[in-house]
């Protein structure tokens, strides 16, 4: 969230539920993190008659803010959207908004491998986390482990060997957050584990 103009601004946020998608729930941090939401509980918040609706956050002129939206999937299949309205405390005319739609879709094609054996450590992770890996029968050229968070982009990409067995992944430069390791074979997936980054 940026502020064009040179004064400060004292900005709230509000989320306005567009598109229920039963199963899910919802949280966003704005200067702090809020409580998780579950889909269809509060179209609207915060609203005036919320304690939330006091919290605000002052952005500097020409400075920017974050915000953070989640939506956790449960057992919900199918499209859930948002509207995020940013406006000025002093004057609430002076908004902007943005739409987020989450698509989610159930798994399919996925058979992962018994036989393969994954271990995760520290999980949380800060800076380093360690995959252990043994088990697997596939050719090493074709093995990819894959970091990807919870909307499926992928943040990084490593060939792996069967006979390394272990490998380092580098979690620094990763946000606070839930990810999925897995470990592919061509298009498929051989075993996926989750791994949690909290710096």
């Amino acid at each position: 969230i940026r502020n064009n103009v040179s004064l400060p601004i004292t900005s709230k946020v509000k989320r306005i539920e567009t598109g229920t998608l039963a199963g899910t729930s919802h949280y966003h941090c704005y200067g702090i993190c809020y409580s998780s939401i579950n889909a269809g509980d509060d179209y609207i918040f915060p609203e005036l008659t919320d304690a939330e609706y006091l919290d605000y956050v002052v952005i500097p002129g020409g400075d920017t803010s974050i915000l953070n939206t989640y939506l956790k999937p449960y057992t919900g299949v199918g499209i859930a959207s948002f509207r995020w309205v940013v406006f000025d405390d002093s004057n609430p005319s002076d908004s902007a908004f943005v739409d987020v739609v989450y698509d989610i879709r159930a798994f399919t094609g996925v058979n992962e491998n018994d036989n393969v054996k994954m271990a995760l450590y520290p999980n949380p992770a800060d800076q380093l986390a360690v995959l252990d890996f043994s088990g697997s029968t596939y050719s090493n050229s074709d093995m990819i482990i894959e970091i990807c968070d919870m909307l499926g982009k992928k943040h990084k990409s490593y060939s792996a060997s069967v006979a390394q067995g272990k490998l380092n992944i580098d979690t620094e430069e990763l946000t606070d957050g839930i990810y999925f390791v897995s470990i592919r074979n061509g298009r498929e997936v051989i075993k996926t584990t989750r791994l949690v980054i909290k710096h």
